[in-house]
C-alpha cells in the first residue's frame, strides 16, 4: 500500500495495524508540516533519535522538498521507504520512521539500542 500524502491517514493506519503500547507516535511540527516519529519504545537509541532526528527536524526553518529534507538528516544508516507495508516491518524490526504530511515518502533509521555489558573474567 502507497503512503498516502495525508499524515493523519498514514498514522491512523499504522495504529490500527500496530496495536500495542511498545509503539510510539512522536508528532511535531517540521517548520510548517505535521510529522510523525514512529518506534518501539525498549527497541531504539532514545539519545540518538532526539540527536539525530528530532533536533535538526526542529531546526528546519524553510519549507523544503524531499531531497532536501532527507539531507537534513545526517544519519548514515537511513532510507527513503514509499510502500507502507514496508514501514510496518521496519517498525516491528526496531527501525525508527519518519512520515511527514504532504509527502509520499518516509525516511526509515536503524537506530536500534544494544546492551552494553562490562568485560568480566568467567567463572572458574
Amino acid at each position: 500500500m502507497e503512503i498516502k500524502k495525508n499524515l493523519s491517514q498514514n498514522v491512523e493506519y499504522l495504529k490500527q495495524t500496530l496495536s500495542s503500547d511498545d509503539v510510539v507516535f512522536n508528532q511535531f511540527m517540521l517548520y510548517d508540516k505535521k510529522a510523525c516519529l514512529v518506534f518501539l519504545q525498549d527497541v531504539v537509541d532514545k539519545d540518538k533519535i532526539g540527536e539525530l532526528i528530532l533536533r535538526p527536524a526542529k531546526n528546519i526553518t524553510e519549507d523544503l522538498d524531499e531531497d532536501q529534507l532527507f539531507s537534513t538528516f545526517l544519519y548514515p544508516e537511513k532510507e527513503k521507504i514509499y510502500d507502507m507495508d514496508e514501514i510496518v516491518g521496519l517498525i516491528v524490526s526496531g527501525f525508527s520512521v519518519l512520515l511527514i504530511d504532504s509527502l509520499s515518502v518516509s525516511f526509515s533509521f536503524s537506530m536500534l539500542k544494544f546492551e552494553r555489558r562490562a568485560i568480566t573474567e568467567p567463572p572458574m
